[in-house]
């Protein structure tokens, strides 16, 4: 055997003992099969190399070390049994309550995120928060303490059931799968009422709301709603997880100087500004964004963190409806609704965002309004100081006259057209040395080249994206063209 398939099969070995390692470690009982499946010849080395771990090198020594938790008794009461999962609080595990004999859940806080004083006080709120809330759809807290090493820790119900997340990925992006038995197959239980997708995963968000709106009752904002934070019972009723960075409404010590926490995917766009508060309205944001998700099986911005926030920013979403055929107007308008950027033109609470998912699901009316598509547009101008004067001029203008009316319409879908254009340009195009901006490939110099012109040729904001083609040009050896802009921006 040569040195490259030696290192190869190596490779291949270290990559099932890790996987076997994890699988072990979460508690799966038929990890050394599962691990091996594809490879059932080399079970016997995999197992010999997990239990004897210390051979091992690297990462592998590292994790087959175990982790310091299990086996352990907290508090003298919790015999810690397995990992479970970990999140940006703390890690989680499995549990055995020796004086009440039920498994439960316990997480311990994991340092090293944030100065300790300040990451365990958040970690004390996050045990107070929850105790105080009593509610089906917003998990249980039973008990805190430390252990001996001082790690503070809650005790919580262990939740039998899937996490929402894992659900939609397991969906992906195929169509709604209104078959009765699709719940069945991704939770193993059979749905509690209406079968069908949409009413199941409208009722999940209407039940959720109402446990969101006794979390805020109690005083406390989660801050981190998503798919990931929520779990189905396999009863098939939602419950609401991961308090790890909720706050007391009454106490904001804990945020002084805090940057933005949540997931950018599902953050509200107040949560952006500096210095921007954080109410009950930030919360149905990100739920109704849950709900969105649901529905359009992807999320309402898509892309790495960076990409997220800068759209988040910027622009709304599609609607939900472009990626979910047939959706009813009333529940798209709910969404628009829940998902508004302005927190006072949102629901003003959970309570009523889920009131109206069950109007919705009662087929009784809503109270909230579909988006026009000249609302939408006029929004889009709000974003362009020039578009926006030029539309209030027009408006000024225009008065009764329909004709006028239809022009200031114009203006807002050329506005529109305009960002979307814009969104599309690469973004080196501005960089002040021209050696970042050249393009040396051909084809996508042309596209550029095509884009540029559209835009011009569209009229908004004209002097700007004049000076743009005119310095693309330059760059790319076309001195007669970026004459030809300039003598235009000139006149």
């Amino acid at each position: 055997m040569g040195p490259t398939m030696h290192n190869d099969a190596e490779t291949h070995l270290e990559g099932l003992v890790a996987r076997a390692l994890e699988l072990r470690d979460a508690g799966e009982p038929d990890w050394l099969a599962r691990a091996c499946a594809g490879s059932p010849e080399l079970a016997r080395r995999v197992r010999d190399a997990v239990d004897d771990a210390s051979k091992l090198h690297g990462v592998f020594s590292e994790a087959a070390g175990r982790d310091p938790h299990r086996g352990q008794v907290l508090a003298g009461r919790f015999r810690v049994l397995a990992r479970l999962g970990s999140g940006a609080m703390g890690v989680v595990y499995r549990a055995l309550d020796l004086t009440l004999r039920r498994e439960v859940a316990v997480k311990v806080l994991r340092g090293g995120l944030v100065p300790t004083q300040e990451l365990a006080a958040r970690f004390t709120r996050e045990a107070e928060a929850m105790a105080s809330v009593r509610h089906s759809s917003v998990i249980a807290v039973y008990d805190r303490g430390a252990s001996d090493s001082g790690e503070p820790f809650i005790v919580m119900e262990l939740v039998d059931g899937e996490s929402l997340a894992d659900i939609v990925d397991e969906l992906g992006e195929a169509p709604q799968p209104d078959a009765p038995t699709w719940l069945h197959r991704t939770l193993g239980v059979a749905g509690r009422n209406d079968p069908r997708y949409v009413p199941t995963v409208v009722g999940w968000v209407a039940e959720l709301a109402a446990g969101l709106d006794a979390v805020h009752a109690a005083g406390v904002l989660h801050r981190d709603i998503k798919p990931s934070n929520i779990l189905i019972r396999r009863d098939g009723w939602p419950v609401l997880l991961d308090f790890g960075i909720a706050l007391l409404d009454q106490d904001s010590t804990l945020t002084r100087g805090a940057t933005s926490v949540g997931t950018p995917a599902y953050m509200p766009p107040e949560a952006l500004q500096r210095g921007g508060k954080r109410t009950p309205a930030s919360d149905v944001y990100s739920l109704t964004a849950t709900l969105y998700h649901l529905l359009a099986l992807r999320a309402p911005y898509s892309g790495n963190p960076t990409e997220v926030l800068a759209a988040l920013a910027t622009r709304e979403p599609k609607p939900v409806g472009a990626f979910c055929g047939g959706l009813q107007r009333d529940l798209q308008a709910i969404v628009e609704k829940g998902m508004a950027r302005k927190p006072e033109a949102r629901y003003a609470s959970a309570a009523e965002l889920g009131a109206d998912l069950r109007a919705y699901l009662e087929h009784r009316p809503v109270t909230a309004r579909p988006v026009s598509s000249l609302q939408r547009a006029l929004r889009r101008v709000q974003r362009s100081r020039a578009a926006l004067g030029a539309a209030l001029a027009l408006l000024a203008v225009a008065g009764a006259y329909s004709v006028h009316t239809v022009a200031v319409v114009r203006a807002a879908a050329r506005a529109e057209q305009h960002l979307d254009w814009i969104a599309g340009l690469p973004p080196n195009l501005t960089i002040v040395g021209p050696s970042n901006r050249f393009c040396p490939d051909a084809g996508q110099r042309a596209a550029i080249q095509a884009q540029l012109d559209a835009l011009v040729d569209l009229g908004h904001e004209p002097v700007p994206m004049l000076q743009l083609r005119a310095s693309w040009r330059l760059d790319h050896g076309d001195a007669t063209g970026a004459a030809a802009d300039m003598r235009r921006l000139a006149l």
